[in-house]
């Protein structure tokens, strides 16, 4: 007997509850498709099981290659006519249906990506990808993605599978960065290799085997502002805009590392490192508790001291997993230790 696929089972659980469809709270009410449609039904209630079920299966399809070219809304659409057809007629199974109308076979294509800053005199196959020079890369004619041989040194060809070629480029991507991170780490045992020799990286770009191609921006990169004179107002209306450059006392001087800090974690693409920033942001103001406590720092009930107020601890409660983090710190702020 054939395994069935986690799909498969979503299918199956969500066909049985719909069958049964027992009384009980309303979660979801919908109109049933036009062409199921009669005179006693119009709209179908969902029950707290029978939504949880329907979730799990919008949930589930996208990690199936057969089914993860659709969307979100092609998705619903799909599901809510499944769970339609399981109401209301419950003597058929629509699973084997479901699967025929939806399902694609997965493609077998491979992804190129250019990589900056590493040169390749000759194709090479490590880490599970395959290194070729820039003379042996076939670009495709029409390149959907901004032209990449000005800064690429080489390409890195990487096998995937599957029905989006947004999800094939992701998982590939991944797999190709893993090479990369791996020649890094390898490469630094040699003692005449020097970090800076290592920041090689992927292109913006993307194409495949099938001459489909693409392009993702990099998360670090910014988008263009302007500094009307209104903005100029909002820059310079909190305190810190008065700041030295070069701190003339300790409180100025701890003002601006924690400035850098802050800067650090404004500018920072990974959500932990950004709350690690934020955090030794908050570190760097912490003087001598007992002197601070008469100027602007907070104090408990006990009179403890706690923390002054500052647009670092709100960002800092903001980020997720911060409200522990700010929980370390002040317990670090109010121990006699920290100077």
């Amino acid at each position: 007997m054939a395994r069935r696929s986690p799909v498969e089972k979503a299918l199956e659980q969500l066909q049985r509850l719909a069958r049964q469809h027992e009384t009980g709270e309303t979660w979801r009410w919908g109109q049933i498709p036009e062409d199921l449609r009669d005179d006693e039904h119009g709209g179908l209630e969902l029950t707290g099981a029978e939504l949880d079920a329907l979730e799990h299966l919008n949930e589930t399809l996208p990690n199936d290659q057969r089914f993860e070219y659709m969307d979100e809304k092609t998705i619903d659409a799909a599901t809510w006519r499944f769970v339609c057809l399981a109401s209301l007629r419950p003597d058929m199974s629509h699973i084997d249906q479901f699967i025929s109308d939806h399902a694609q076979p997965p493609r077998d294509l491979i992804c190129y990506f250019p990589v900056e800053l590493l040169k390749i005199p000759a194709a090479t196959e490590v880490h599970g990808v395959k290194f070729i020079p820039t003379g042996s890369a076939n670009l495709p004619e029409r390149l959907w993605a901004p032209d990449p041989r000005p800064t690429m040194e080489s390409v890195v060809a990487v096998g995937c599978k599957g029905t989006s070629y947004v999800r094939m480029m992701l998982r590939s991507r991944e797999v190709a960065e893993h090479a990369l991170r791996l020649l890094r780490a390898g490469l630094r045992e040699h003692r005449s290799i020097h970090d800076s020799q290592l920041r090689f990286r992927l292109g913006v770009g993307y194409w495949f085997s099938d001459t489909a191609s693409g392009w993702q921006r990099r998360q670090e990169e910014g988008f263009p502002f302007e500094l009307t004179e209104k903005m100029v107002e909002v820059a310079l209306s909190p305190a810190i805009a008065t700041l030295p450059s070069v701190g003339r006392t300790d409180v100025e001087r701890r003002a601006n590392l924690a400035l850098e800090w802050f800067e650090r974690a404004q500018l920072a693409v990974d959500p932990l490192m950004r709350l690690l920033f934020l955090f030794f942001a908050n570190l760097t103001l912490i003087a001598d508790p007992e002197h601070l406590a008469g100027s602007d720092a907070r104090t408990d009930g006990d009179g403890r001291v706690t923390a002054p107020p500052s647009r670092v601890m709100l960002d800092l409660y903001l980020e997720p997993r911060g409200e522990a983090a700010v929980g370390v710190f002040l317990d670090l702020w109010g121990s006699k230790e920290i100077t």
